[in-house]
């Protein structure tokens, strides 16, 4: 059982961790995220699937630093990861500072109400 943050993809599971709400397909078993009532991306098959709560950690896959952002309010530079989760899905977001790929990173939640975000950051080795 997991707590939703606002009507958020993503929020905290039993032990307090962040989660990704997902869900798993009963014709293929493939897990994607986020949660959708469409279908299965992977095999076609209709219907929502099974919920299911992912885990935020896993490993990035790429890395990319932007420098500049169209929009002034936007605090450069920042980093965006392509990360592999434990659970399976390719998920992408904001690195809470530098990454490159191999490297093992897992999300938090920051803020609060409905300015709640998710951030990767890299594991302590």
């Amino acid at each position: 059982m997991s707590t939703t943050l606002h009507g958020a993809p993503f929020g905290t599971g039993p032990s307090g961790e962040p989660v990704l709400h997902g869900r798993r397909c009963l014709t293929c078993g493939h897990a994607s995220f986020p949660r959708q009532p469409y279908g299965c991306e992977a095999c076609g098959a209709a219907g929502p699937g099974d919920p299911l709560d992912l885990p935020a950690a896993g490993t990035v896959r790429a890395a990319a630093t932007v420098h500049r952002h169209p929009d002034p309010r936007v605090a450069v530079p920042f980093t965006l990861v392509s990360v592999r989760l434990d659970g399976g899905p390719l998920v992408r977001g904001v690195h809470a500072g530098t990454a490159a790929a191999g490297d093992r990173v897992r999300a938090r939640l920051e803020g609060e109400g409905d300015r709640t975000a998710l951030r990767f950051e890299s594991e302590r080795r």
